[in-house]
C-alpha cells in the first residue's frame, strides 16, 4: 500500500497500514466467526458449514507460490451432508492491460472423504503443477443431489479485476455456464 500525496511521510504510511492491517484483521476473525457457525443458510436451502483458507496449512500445503513440478494438496473441511467433493484447477490467460482475463480448466480432482471428527469430514486431493503458471482453482461439491462451488470471496483485489483476499473463500450455487465462475 503506498502513502496517499508525495508529502505524505513514513509514520503516515505506516500509520494507515497498521490501521489496514487492523481492519484486515477484524474482517477475518468475523468471517471465521460465521464459518464457524452450525450451518451456513441460503434462501434456497440449509447447507452443511465448508471449510477451506489457503494460508492455512492444514487447509493447503504448501502455503504460497510453488515452482513448476511442485505438488499441492488442498484440503476442504464440511459438516456431513456433502456426497461428493472435487478440486478444479484452472490456468489463467492475462493479456494487455487487463484486456483479456480468462481461466481455463486444466485438471479436476476427485477428493477422498476421511472422518475428521466432532461431526466434520476432510476432503483431500494433490494436484502437480506442471509449468510455470499463475493457476487458479475452486471446490464443487455436490449436496443434496445439487452443485455448489466453494471459491475466492468476493472482496475486489487492488488494481486487477479478479476477486478473493485473505484466503477464505465463499460457497455460492454453480453457475449454468462455466464462464459465470
Amino acid at each position: 500500500m503506498q502513502a496517499a500525496g508525495r508529502n505524505a511521510g513514513p509514520t503516515l504510511h505506516s500509520g494507515r497500514l497498521s490501521l489496514l492491517q487492523s481492519i484486515m484483521q477484524i474482517q477475518k476473525l468475523l468471517l471465521l466467526a460465521l464459518l464457524s457457525l452450525p450451518m451456513f443458510h441460503t434462501a434456497a436451502a440449509t447447507l452443511p458449514t465448508l471449510r477451506f483458507d489457503s494460508r492455512q496449512l492444514a487447509d493447503k500445503t504448501p502455503f504460497g507460490a510453488v515452482t513448476a513440478g511442485s505438488e499441492v494438496t488442498f484440503s476442504l473441511s464440511a459438516q456431513a451432508g456433502v456426497s461428493q467433493a472435487s478440486l478444479v484447477v484452472e490456468i489463467r490467460r492475462l493479456e494487455g492491460n487487463q484486456d483479456l482475463l480468462e481461466y481455463r480448466e486444466v485438471a479436476r480432482i476427485p477428493l477422498q472423504k476421511s472422518n475428521a471428527g466432532k461431526g466434520r469430514d476432510r476432503w483431500v486431493g494433490s494436484y502437480r503443477f506442471p509449468d510455470k503458471a499463475i493457476y487458479g482453482y475452486y471446490f464443487e461439491v455436490e449436496i443434496a443431489g445439487k452443485s455448489y462451488l466453494f471459491q475466492n470471496n468476493a472482496d475486489e483485489v487492488y488494481w486487477t479485476r479478479e476477486k478473493g483476499s485473505m484466503g477464505l473463500g465463499q460457497v455460492t450455487e454453480k453457475p449454468t455456464t462455466s464462464a459465470a465462475i
